[in-house]
């Protein structure tokens, strides 16, 4: 039974995708539990929409960070991640936390060398990384699950209380 619990474990994967909804180059790089920061995009790469996604990816260990930077045309992108198995739900957002302007949480993810002003570009539900800037993003926390609370033995009632609650009731 050992055995089999390491196998499920090892077959459960955490899983990445960038896919794109204007094309672009965009470079990510992604951190994975015990390992190197690993490239996983060429920056020279102009990602079209509708062909293959910059990143469509899964890993074994848990991904503890992305780093996303952007090089020669914007990108424009959703970002998802799941740790369901490569059959599972990619649907879970990212959250940069670090460089980033506009929205926290990623629906939309801009990508772009040059630099975007508040005073002049819509941000409106965008999450930009921009400049020479590397944004880093992090998975969503999974939900830790917690013991329903214990419950309290429900009180006894003794011979003399029943007794007394016998006479009180009983017709006199």
């Amino acid at each position: 039974l050992l055995a089999l619990m390491d196998i499920t474990a090892a077959a459960e994967n955490y899983c990445l995708k960038f896919k794109t909804v204007s094309g672009g180059n965009v470079l990510v790089e992604v951190k994975v539990e015990g390992e190197a920061l690993e490239t996983v995009t060429n920056p020279a790469t102009y990602y079209n929409v509708g062909e293959t996604d910059p990143v469509n990816k899964c890993w074994t260990k848990k991904v503890e960070y992305v780093m996303v930077n952007g090089f020669g045309n914007e990108w424009n992108g959703e970002v998802n991640y799941g740790w369901n198995g490569v059959n599972g739900a990619i649907d879970k957002k990212m959250k940069c936390v670090e460089k980033c302007k506009g929205k926290e949480i990623v629906d939309l993810l801009i990508v772009d060398f040059n630099t975007w002003d508040e005073n002049h570009d819509d941000f409106t539900g965008k999450t930009i990384c921009d400049g020479d800037n590397s944004c880093k993003l992090i998975p969503p926390i999974a939900i830790a699950t917690t013991a329903a609370p214990t419950t309290t033995a429900a009180p006894t009632t003794t011979q003399a209380q029943k007794a007394v609650l016998s006479s009180v009731i009983r017709p006199g």
